[in-house]
C-alpha cells in the first residue's frame, strides 16, 4: 500500500509504504567471479501521530546464481 502523508515534522510530506515494499535493483555489469552483492537500505519508521523513529540501515548479502 502506498499512501501520501503528512507526519507534520521536519520531513513534511512523504510517501509511506505498509506492510512490505518491493525495490527493483538493475545490475549492469559486475566484476567477473562475482558470487554475492551486499545491499543496503536506508528507512525511517513514523507513527501515524505523527513521531519519526531514527532512520535505520539495513545490509543484505544477495548469492547471485
Amino acid at each position: 500500500i502506498i499512501e501520501s502523508f503528512d507526519v507534520r515534522c521536519w520531513l513534511g510530506e512523504v510517501e509511506v509504504y505498509r506492510d512490505s515494499v518491493t525495490i527493483e535493483v538493475p545490475i549492469d555489469t559486475l566484476p567477473a567471479g562475482t558470487d554475492t552483492v551486499a545491499l543496503t537500505a536506508r528507512s525511517q519508521g513514523c507513527a501515524d501521530a505523527g513521531l519519526c523513529y531514527p532512520p535505520q540501515s539495513q545490509t543484505v548479502l544477495v548469492a547471485l546464481s
